[in-house]
């Protein structure tokens, strides 16, 4: 099922006993504001599957004769539920994330997009209040395309600012939505080990966000990067497109061929211990040093 349609159906919760929405990595931004609004709908029927829960004997039960509606937590393993869904037919209804190399045939399975655009952001609308047509306009002038994480995050933010909108764009919205292209270039220098252009772009985002999320941005490169490698080395193509995604098409195409996997995974060590520097009090200034660091290096 195409996400546009689930979503044209959303406010009649139209009953299905299983559905899956899948994607690379959980949109948790989104999955929030979608769980908020299904627990609107359903009232005290809405229950969170934790990793502790045992699933069989849930979905079997029923609130005073009344049919339930779970939503599987991102803490569970696919490999856990899944072969409980796939022979599911109660009268309750269910919700997971799946990813998409996770084999599943039972109920609906809706497949997320990775890219949000004007059209798709105002039928979204379903999910967080009633558009105002100048914030659609001012949004998408901006950018052609935002995540379905920043989608939800600024469905919240439209419901709030008012008159505001022009104020908003003008000092927060780059605070918020960092452009693609630029992570896209970042990375694409990083891995190219082009410093000079790195930093130019670095200079341009890198208060955009705090230190912490940078971490977690490299650090999920630097730990795709390296299996990737590895992969390609041993000609599992297959392994190799599936965790390739996000990185840099230079990377995939060209540069991998440059690099050591055991020293892309050494980089990324070194990135953790900038991580417990920071969180211990170091200048942010550490971060550059561990760029600086990566580009000189001759044994990656």
């Amino acid at each position: 099922m195409r996400f546009t349609e689930y979503l044209d159906t959303f406010t009649t919760l139209e009953s299905s006993p299983v559905t899956c929405f899948v994607a690379p990595d959980t949109p948790s931004l989104f999955v929030s504001l979608l769980q908020k609004n299904i627990r609107k709908q359903t009232s005290n029927t809405f229950q969170l599957i934790q990793p502790s829960t045992p699933l069989e004997p849930a979905l079997y039960s029923t609130f005073l004769g009344s049919s339930l509606v779970y939503w599987i937590s991102s803490d569970c393993e696919a490999r856990s539920f899944i072969p409980v869904l796939r022979n599911y037919t109660g009268t309750n209804q269910v919700y997971c994330v799946i990813k998409q190399n996770d084999s599943f045939q039972h109920g609906r399975a809706i497949e997320l997009p990775e890219k949000v655009d004007r059209s798709l952001f105002d039928r979204m609308h379903v999910l967080g209040g009633a558009p105002k047509e100048s914030f659609s306009k001012m949004l998408f002038e901006r950018v052609p395309y935002i995540s379905l994480d920043q989608a939800a995050l600024l469905l919240c933010y439209e419901s709030v600012i008012g008159k505001n909108g022009t104020l908003f764009f003008d000092e927060w919205f780059n605070h918020i939505v960092v452009p693609e292209t630029s992570l896209f270039s970042l990375c694409q220098y990083f891995f190219a080990k082009k410093a000079h252009a790195f930093f130019n772009v670095w200079q341009q985002v890198r208060d955009y966000y705090a230190p912490q999320f940078w971490i977690s941005f490299f650090s999920e490169q630097l730990w795709r990067a390296s299996w990737y490698v590895q992969y390609q080395k041993a000609r599992k193509l297959a392994d190799a497109k599936k965790i390739s995604f996000r990185l840099p098409f230079s990377f995939i195409n060209r540069d991998w061929r440059s690099y050591k996997s055991d020293a892309l995974v050494q980089a990324l060590d070194q990135l953790y211990s900038v991580d417990y520097k920071l969180k211990n009090g170091a200048h942010e200034y550490e971060l550059e040093l561990f760029f600086s660091t990566f580009f000189t290096r001759r044994n990656i």
